[in-house]
């Protein structure tokens, strides 16, 4: 039902399976919005996937062309509005310079959701031409994100239109399990766990090369979860079939994801490219130890220890596990400092709706 006294929302971003960790961001926090009931929230979902073909081409511009239409129409309404953009990782970003370019003429305020590096460890002249305008507002991930994307495109007066929302903020809404703040004790073989993208830029082969350091040793166990799509990495599976203390269980959700991840002792997270992934957050919400490269958001997360370079990332590792199954004080110590850590860092996070409301204010 339209609502004339309340703003407008015209809220674009992807949200169409198949899911991954920007699109569940997407989810959460348009229902986050709305569950305010503050705002007349007009939600178009910008498609999903590679435009591989004629007709996946013509899918994706579909609901693009609609949205320059509504925004158009609008205008002529009178309606005070803010045209909200969650920008795609990849290739979106040429479908959504269309609407976005548009909007500057039609909305009373834009604002721009930032969940990638990929335009800001590179420049892109799409973006430094939709930063062009100045009823803009940008919302981070991180500070670190933040800075980088601000020095790239030269936006030193742009930080009174910055906010920060951590992806911590939406881990509230994903688990209804109230948080466990006992340590999880171990078995008698310590459970190795990875869940991503088997992919290179995922760090698979460091995975892999961790894995043969302790093959078969029977105090470790490693369970790899994750789709895989290049036939290479595929048939690099083949290897660790003979191996006594590896399993690959192909991709996991839901429940089934929960459970696993219960019985995890130490996550690898030897990604070499990322922005600020849920599924390091769940791993430690589940008592996991994270151990992660220093990517994207992520140092800014502070976790000292649990954080490596991605050049020493795999020797690192070696040597954590390797302490971890020699030293009870040294396990006992790093699960202690890990729930600490998300305690944090989570309880932190909750209480930022006053900058929400300030992020949509005219």
């Amino acid at each position: 039902m339209k609502v004339d006294n309340k703003i407008k929302i015209i809220f674009a971003a992807q949200f169409s399976d198949p899911i991954n960790g920007m699109i569940l961001i997407n989810r959460l926090f348009f229902h986050h919005i709305a569950s305010t009931n503050s705002y007349e929230i007009i939600k178009f979902d910008l498609g999903n996937g590679s435009p591989a073909s004629i007709k996946k081409l013509v899918l994706r511009l579909k609901p693009i062309f609609k949205l320059c239409y509504y925004l158009v129409s609008n205008y002529k309404r009178k309606n005070c509005t803010i045209f909200y953009l969650s920008v795609s990782h990849a290739a979106g970003m040429y479908f959504e310079f269309i609407p976005w370019v548009i909007s500057s003429k039609f909305v009373n305020l834009r604002i721009m959701h930032h969940h990638t590096y990929k335009y800001i460890n590179k420049k892109s002249c799409l973006m430094q031409v939709m930063q062009k305008n100045k009823n803009t507002k940008n919302i981070f991930l991180c500070e670190h994100q933040q800075i980088h994307f601000n020095n790239l495109y030269k936006k030193s007066n742009s930080y009174l239109n910055d906010y920060i929302l951590s992806n911590f903020f939406y881990f509230q809404f994903l688990n209804k399990n109230s948080l466990s703040h006992h340590l999880k004790p171990c078995g008698p073989q310590i459970q190795i766990g990875f869940l991503s993208n088997l992919q290179i830029e995922k760090g698979i082969f460091e995975l892999f090369e961790i894995v043969r350091i302790f093959k078969n040793d029977t105090r470790v166990n490693f369970s790899i979860v994750g789709p895989v799509h290049d036939k290479k990495i595929f048939k690099l599976l083949k290897e660790f079939d003979g191996y006594s203390n590896f399993s690959y269980s192909g991709p996991l959700y839901g429940h089934d994801k929960s459970k696993w991840f219960e019985k995890i002792d130490i996550f690898l997270f030897p990604s070499h490219f990322d922005s600020f992934p849920l599924v390091l957050m769940e791993a430690m919400f589940y008592g996991s130890i994270a151990l992660s490269t220093n990517v994207g958001c992520i140092p800014n997360l502070n976790l000292q220890e649990f954080i490596f370079n991605k050049e020493n990332y795999v020797e690192s590792v070696i040597n954590f596990i390797n302490s971890f199954l020699v030293s009870n004080e040294f396990r006992d110590l790093a699960k202690s400092k890990n729930r600490n850590y998300f305690n944090e860092i989570f309880n932190n996070s909750l209480n930022i709706d006053s900058d929400i409301i300030e992020i949509f204010k005219i």
